[in-house]
């Protein structure tokens, strides 16, 4: 695998990072960050703003996150619990969770090395969760097989569910197994566990505006009740 450095981000990062969401969104329906938001993101949470480049210096992935107070009985699309997505008056460092509000890569592996570094955050700040809404972009091509439409909650959480038993290795029929290119990944790292699921989430025509909600606990909290 090529050789990947890490760093924060800074407002002079734009130009890299907008080529970088063209090529992660094209054709999902989602449209890349804009220049404002990334620059309140580099003011709001810079030690949540995590960079992925390749050994010449080309942005291959990044990470953000917020501060915040998660009620995972809520179903709030990604506009409501960013603030329009800029964090500005969502942001509470005083908050329980770590929010990742925004991930991408165009490298195999790297969004997941994003997100582990994500907990790594959570762990140092002390928060009890790290917490992200994922999309599910194998979702749209699975309704289709089954002739499902339009997505229903049941529906979508068969899917999730079974993308998790498949991660978890609790599938072991060969026709039950069941891989999301974007979740999967994600529940693969130690401790991740799937616990919702968030409808009119956002305008991603692969997920059909579906996201899963995921979350890491941290360890340490957990123990301690």
């Amino acid at each position: 695998m090529p050789q990947v450095f890490f760093r924060y981000a800074n407002e002079s990062d734009y130009a890299g990072f907008y080529a970088l969401e063209q090529s992660t969104w094209r054709g999902t329906g989602l449209e890349p960050i804009s220049e404002k938001v990334f620059l309140e993101w580099t003011r709001t949470n810079p030690a949540g703003f995590f960079l992925a480049l390749d050994e010449v210096g080309n942005l291959v992935g990044h990470s953000y996150s917020q501060v915040c107070d998660f009620d995972f009985e809520e179903q709030r699309s990604y506009w409501e619990v960013t603030g329009e997505g800029t964090t500005v008056k969502t942001h509470n460092a005083a908050g329980s969770c770590v929010y990742v509000v925004s991930v991408s890569s165009v490298m195999p592996g790297i969004g997941r090395t994003l997100i582990a570094k994500q907990i790594e955050l959570t762990a140092k700040l002390g928060k009890r969760y790290c917490v992200g809404a994922c999309r599910i972009p194998g979702l749209r091509e699975y309704l289709s097989r089954k002739s499902i439409q339009p997505a229903d909650r049941l529906s979508v959480m068969e899917y999730a569910e079974r993308v998790q038993k498949t991660a978890s290795k609790r599938h072991y029929l060969r026709e039950e197994r069941l891989v999301d290119p974007v979740l999967t990944p994600f529940l693969r790292l130690p401790n991740m566990e799937l616990c919702g699921l968030i409808e009119n989430f956002s305008d991603d025509l692969e997920s059909c505006g579906w996201a899963t909600v995921i979350r890491w606990a941290n360890p340490e909290l957990s123990l301690a009740g």
